[in-house]
């Protein structure tokens, strides 16, 4: 079942940086599938989980996306990794 589950996001994310978000990756739409639409449960049927994927708008990967710590996260360790090309050391 993971593997149906796999290709759908997949076909999901090739649509979606096809027409709006180029930079979005398979983690991040996985990780807004698991915790928004699939928060409480994974469905056990196919054609629900692939309702959901399909029904899953920009809006709402962008809303969780910025919303969650991962931006925060990444935005932290990118000035890290700057600050360490301008000379500065890790402590």
């Amino acid at each position: 079942m993971e593997k149906y589950v796999n290709c759908l996001i997949n076909l999901k994310l090739a649509s979606i940086k096809r027409n709006e978000l180029d930079n979005l990756t398979f983690n991040q739409l996985q990780k807004v599938l698991y915790n928004t639409k699939w928060r409480l449960y994974i469905p056990d049927s196919l054609s629900v989980i692939a309702s959901d994927i399909e029904s899953l708008t920009v809006e709402e990967i962008v809303d969780y996306l910025t919303s969650s710590d991962d931006l925060l996260e990444k935005s932290v360790e990118e000035f890290k990794k700057e600050l360490e090309v301008l000379g500065y050391e890790k402590e």
